[in-house]
C-alpha cells in the first residue's frame, strides 16, 4: 500500500528517514515497536507534506537576492566554494536544487512566521505563573566532575578479555587502598589531565557513563563497566545538584519559553486544520501498470 497526500507519492525512503531523525531527537522513541515508530514517523511526514504543500501554494514570495545571501552562508560553512561542489556533487545534487530547497525553506518559514503574527507576547504575570507552575524547568542543571581509567576495545573477544582483567586487578587494588590516581596514567588509554573529565551535565556523555557517575557520591570510584569506547573505571570527584533560580534572573527565559509553547500550538493548530481539508490516501499499487 503506497502512501499519498494530496495525490502526491509519499516515498517510503522519506518516511525512514524522518524515522531516523524523530529517534535522534528523542531516544525514548526507540523502544516502540516498529508499527508505533512507522506510524508516528508517518502522522510526521504527513504534516511535513501538508505544510510544504501549503507553502508552495499559498506562501509568500521569496527575493531571489535572499536566496543568494541564505547560499553564500552555506558556502561559507562548508569552508570555500570548491569544498560546498564537492558535497553536491558527492550528493548527487545541483546548485539549482540547492537554491530551489533554499527557497521552499523560505517560503514555510514565511509562512509559518505569518500564522503566528498575531499570538500575543507573554505577559510579566504570564510568566510568573508560568514560573511558579513549573519551577523544575527553569533549575540550574545538575553537573558532576569525574575522572576516568578506561581502556579501548576493539571488538576483539580475547582484548576485551584481557582489558577486564586488567581493570578487575586495578580495581581491586584501589579496593584494597592504593589511590585512584595511581593508576590514571599507567593504566589508562586517556591519560591527559590523569583522566579528569572536568564537569558536565546530563547528555554530553555515552547514555552508560553517565547512569553510572551520576547515581555515585563524591570519592566513590565505580566497578568495571562497559560502554560504546570501552571498559572503565570512573571516580566521581564533585556533584553540584540542580538548584532552583531566582524568577527575576529567568524571566526572559521563561517568556522565551511561553512564545514556543504558543507558537508550536499555532502551529499544530493550522496544521490539524491542513489535515482535516486534505486527502490522505493509501492505494493498491498495479504492479502492471
Amino acid at each position: 500500500m503506497s502512501l499519498y497526500v494530496n495525490d502526491e507519492l509519499i516515498e517510503v525512503a522519506e518516511i525512514v528517514s524522518v524515522e531516523a531523525e524523530l529517534i535522534a531527537q528523542d531516544p525514548s522513541m526507540a523502544d516502540l515497536d516498529d508499527a508505533q515508530r512507522r506510524e508516528r514517523a508517518e502522522n510526521a511526514t504527513i504534516e511535513r507534506t501538508l505544510v510544504r504543500q501549503e507553502a508552495q501554494s499559498n506562501g509568500p514570495d521569496v527575493r531571489a537576492v535572499d536566496v543568494k545571501k541564505e547560499l553564500k552562508v552555506a558556502v561559507k560553512n562548508a569552508g570555500s566554494e570548491e569544498a560546498f561542489k564537492e558535497y553536491l556533487t558527492a550528493r548527487g545534487l545541483t546548485m539549482a536544487a540547492i537554491e530551489a530547497d533554499i527557497e521552499l525553506r523560505m517560503k514555510i518559514d514565511g509562512m509559518l512566521d505569518r500564522i503566528c503574527a498575531d499570538l500575543q507576547r507573554p505577559t510579566d504575570e504570564d510568566c510568573r505563573a508560568c514560573y511558579d507552575a513549573h519551577p523544575e524547568r527553569f533549575e540550574t542543571e545538575e553537573h558532576v566532575r569525574a575522572a576516568h581509567i578506561v581502556r579501548h576495545c576493539s571488538g576483539n573477544a580475547l582484548e576485551e578479555h584481557a582489558a577486564h582483567a586488567e581493570l578487575k586487578e586495578v580495581r581491586a587494588k584501589i579496593e584494597a587502598g592504593e589511590p585512584f590516581e595511581s593508576f590514571t596514567r599507567s593504566n589508562n588509554d586517556c591519560p591527559d589531565d590523569n583522566g579528569d573529565l572536568g564537569f558536565f551535565g546530563r547528555g554530553q556523555m555515552v547514555p552508560e557513563f553517565e547512569e553510572v557517575v551520576f547515581s555515585m557520591k563524591p570519592g566513590e570510584v565505580s566497578g568495571v563497566f562497559k560502554t560504546s569506547f570501552g571498559l572503565h573505571i570512573a571516580k566521581l570527584l564533585d556533584h553540584i545538584p540542580a538548584a532552583p533560580r531566582d524568577f527575576e534572573d529567568v524571566i526572559e527565559e521563561v517568556r522565551d519559553h511561553l512564545v514556543t509553547e504558543r507558537e508550536n500550538a499555532c502551529i499544530d493548530a493550522f496544521t490539524a486544520g491542513l489535515k482535516e481539508k486534505a486527502s490522505i490516501e493509501r492505494r493498491d499499487e498495479d504492479p502492471g501498470a
